[in-house]
C-alpha cells in the first residue's frame, strides 16, 4: 500500500507535491537546477467532485509538461487522525498490525477499512522510547484518490502527511538545528506542534480554532489559551523547556491581524511567519496568496527521501 509515507530511499528526479484539501487541489513541482533545489510550478484548481478533480490533475500535468512524474500526495489532515501510544507489547516487526488493534476505538471507521503507517518520536525522555506514534485513514478514501491521481498522468511514489511535510519546510528553512514550535491551521482546526534540536516530532495537538473562527478575536483568545495549555503540559509532565522559537506556517502569510493579536496574547519572545521566499529558489513568483494555499504541496514537493517505484 502506497501510504508507506516513511519508509524512504533516495530517488534523484523532480517531484510534484499534491495536496488535496476540501473543494480544491494544490500542486507544486520541485527539481534541482544547478545544484539547487527549485520550484518550477506552483498551481491550485478548484474541485467538486472525482471526475472534477482529474480534470484539475490533468490539466496540472499538461500545462506543465509533467506527465509520468513522481508524485508524493500530502494528506489534508481530515483525512487521517495521527495518535501517540505505547508501544504494543510485541516484536518490533508486528508493531505494524498490532497497532491497529490499539487505535480501533479512537478512529470512527471499521478496522476492515483503516490503514496504519508507524514512526518513533523524537526521545525527549525515557517514556518516549516505548512511544510510537500512528497515522490512520481510510484505505477506501486512500484507494480511490489514488486512483484518481494515477489516471491523471501521474506516478504516485509516497503518501505523507501535514505534519512529517511541514518539516521538509523547516529543514529547507534552517530551523531543523533548532527545537521550535511551530502553528498550522486549516478552515476548521490549528495544528500545534514541537520539535527537538534534531528537527524530530515530540508533540502534536488539534484545536478546534482553524482560519474561519479565527477572525473573531475571542476565538484568538481561545487558541492562546489551548497553546499555553498545552505548553504547561509540556514543561509540567514532559519536563521539556520551551522551544525559543514560535514559527507561524506559511498558511498564515495572508492573515497578518491574526498573527498579531496572538503575538500579542502569547507574548512569545521569538516568532516568526515562514515565507517559503527566504529560503528557496524558484522559477515561478510565489505570492504570499499562492504561498498560503500551496505551501504544503510545496513541501510535500521537498521530499528527498521516497519510496521507488
Amino acid at each position: 500500500m502506497l501510504f508507506d509515507s516513511l519508509k524512504r530511499q533516495f530517488v534523484d528526479k523532480g517531484l510534484v507535491g499534491l495536496n488535496i484539501a476540501s473543494k480544491q487541489v494544490n500542486f507544486a513541482y520541485i527539481s534541482t537546477i544547478n545544484s539547487k533545489l527549485t520550484i518550477e510550478a506552483v498551481d491550485n484548481c478548484s474541485y467538486d467532485d472525482l471526475i472534477t478533480l482529474k480534470t484539475c490533475l490533468s490539466q496540472f500535468t499538461s500545462k506543465y509538461h509533467l506527465e509520468n512524474s513522481y508524485c508524493n500526495w500530502v494528506l489534508s489532515p481530515n483525512d487521517y487522525r495521527l495518535l501517540l501510544v505505547d508501544k504494543p507489547k510485541v516484536p518490533s516487526y508486528e508493531y505494524q498490525s498490532a497497532v491497529k488493534w490499539q487505535v480501533k476505538d479512537m478512529v470512527d471507521f471499521p478496522i476492515d477499512d483503516m490503514v496504519t503507517n508507524i514512526f518513533s518520536p523524537a526521545i525527549i525522555n525515557k517514556s518516549y522510547e516505548e512511544k510510537l506514534y500512528v497515522v490512520v485513514a481510510r484505505q477506501s478514501f486512500l484507494e480511490a484518490y489514488a486512483q484518481v491521481i494515477e489516471q491523471s498522468s501521474l506516478h504516485l511514489v509516497s503518501i505523507d502527511i501535514t505534519e512529517l511535510s511541514i518539516l521538509n519546510l523547516l529543514q529547507q528553512a534552517n530551523y531543523d538545528t533548532q527545537a521550535v514550535i511551530i502553528l498550522d491551521a486549516s478552515n476548521e482546526e490549528s495544528i500545534l506542534m514541537m520539535t527537538d534540536h534534531s528537527g524530530s516530532l515530540y508533540f502534536t495537538r488539534r484545536v478546534p480554532y482553524g482560519l474561519k473562527a479565527l477572525s473573531l478575536s475571542k476565538n484568538i483568545t481561545k487558541l492562546t489559551t489551548e497553546i499555553g495549555r498545552s505548553f504547561d503540559y509540556c514543561q509540567n509532565l514532559l519536563n521539556q523547556e520551551l522551544p525559543s522559537k514560535f514559527i507561524f506556517s506559511p498558511v498564515f502569510l495572508n492573515h497578518e491581524k491574526i498573527v498579531n493579536r496572538c503575538i500579542q496574547a502569547m507574548n512569545f519572545p521569538d516568532t516568526d511567519t515562514m515565507n517559503i521566499k527566504h529560503f528557496l529558489n524558484s522559477s515561478v513568483e510565489l505570492t504570499l496568496d499562492l504561498q498560503s494555499h500551496c505551501y504544503t504541496a510545496i513541501a510535500g514537493a521537498l521530499r528527498e527521501k521516497r519510496e521507488k517505484p
